[in-house]
């Protein structure tokens, strides 16, 4: 129902998500499946903004000062234009209540953060897309090798 009621999701924003979608999976895989990622995805956004709104609501006024709840998860989520963020405003949080903090490696787009922290890959680690790469057509992750 929350999907269904965003006015705000437009032809942009399914786009964009359907480039990230392809990007994080280093373009191997079938453009079949873009769309329904895509829906899983803003699943999972929705999920995760109607979890932290019950959290605030439920850390009460025994707190002393405002509450904040935190969430912490993929880049792509945290993204003001097509994430969690995005949620929060379509169920009427006010956007300065939402800050969205990017952790990226240099040479990542910025867009859709409030804030960002750049820092260096890990000396050594493999190419992320490799393993994706290897994998034969069709196959799974468990068959590939």
């Amino acid at each position: 129902a929350v999907l269904a009621a965003d006015a705000r999701w437009d032809d942009a924003r399914q786009r964009e998500m359907l480039r990230l979608i392809d990007e994080g999976h280093c373009g191997v895989l079938p453009p079949r499946l873009h769309a329904p990622m895509v829906l899983a995805q803003r699943a999972r956004d929705v999920a995760m903004a109607l979890a932290m709104q019950a959290a605030h609501r439920d850390s009460g006024p025994a707190h002393s000062g405002p509450a904040r709840t935190v969430l912490i998860a993929g880049n792509g989520h945290v993204r003001r234009d097509v994430g969690v963020p995005h949620v929060l405003a379509s169920l009427g949080v006010p956007a300065a209540r939402v800050v969205a903090v990017g952790y990226l490696e240099p040479g990542l787009p910025t867009l859709g953060f409030d804030l960002v922290d750049v820092a260096p890959a890990p000396a050594g680690r493999p190419d992320p897309c490799e393993a994706l790469r290897r994998r034969p057509p069709g196959g799974s992750p468990a068959t590939a090798g």
